[in-house]
């Protein structure tokens, strides 16, 4: 009986190290984190208002079977929803999809915030990297995107651009997982979105 025990104390053991190790693993691949097993890891950030008289643009990608959403938000320093949009993009690549609601999010910006100081936030890392760095960028398939972002921004009176931490994007990412999965796509952004989409700490669905 003792021996039992002691092997299920140890399969369990086991399970939560496992468990443990794999959402480190994620934290450093996805948010670019330093991760210590030493020490318990800190409560999840949420989104951070701009500065007063800036507005900010958070933008997220769903991935689906055989098509992808692409979605942005933009909020002023209350906090208070001013726009959003979602697009189709006929692609299941993540970062791809990410890239092109980076793209949208910008060409929004220039046809009806190009006076506004705009802030940009993407939580990948090789997104906002592509742009700000050019000669540093790893990944072909978007350089495209990335440039055309580039020529967009000059635009712009005065902008910023930064890479975020997921929990800072939960918003952006409700939209675009909502659209997806509802089919609301292409400037539908006079539509209401339910409130079970406007969180910034709990994921939909």
């Amino acid at each position: 009986m003792e021996e039992n025990l002691n092997c299920g104390n140890l399969v369990l053991f086991a399970s939560v190290l496992i468990d443990l190790v794999w959402k480190s693993r994620n934290e450093v691949s996805f948010n670019y984190t330093n991760v210590s097993l030493n020490r318990p890891s800190p409560l999840p950030a949420a989104w951070i208002p701009p500065p007063q008289d800036w507005i900010k643009f958070s933008m997220d990608a769903a991935v689906g079977v055989a098509s992808s959403c692409a979605a942005f938000v933009v909020r002023d320093h209350m906090g208070t929803l001013l726009f959003w949009r979602s697009r189709k993009i006929l692609s299941v690549d993540p970062i791809f999809v990410e890239a092109q609601a980076m793209l949208l999010a910008i060409s929004c910006a220039v046809s009806q915030f190009a006076r506004f100081f705009c802030w940009f936030e993407s939580d990948v890392k090789t997104v906002v990297d592509s742009i700000l760095k050019p000669s540093e960028a790893l990944y072909w398939p978007i350089s495209t995107i990335s440039a055309n972002c580039r020529v967009l921004l000059d635009y712009i009176t005065t902008w910023h651009l930064f890479h975020a931490i997921r929990s800072r994007n939960v918003f952006a990412h409700n939209v675009a997982r909502w659209c997806l999965l509802n089919d609301i796509v292409d400037d539908m952004s006079n539509l209401a979105l339910p409130s079970s989409v406007l969180s910034d700490v709990k994921e939909w669905l």
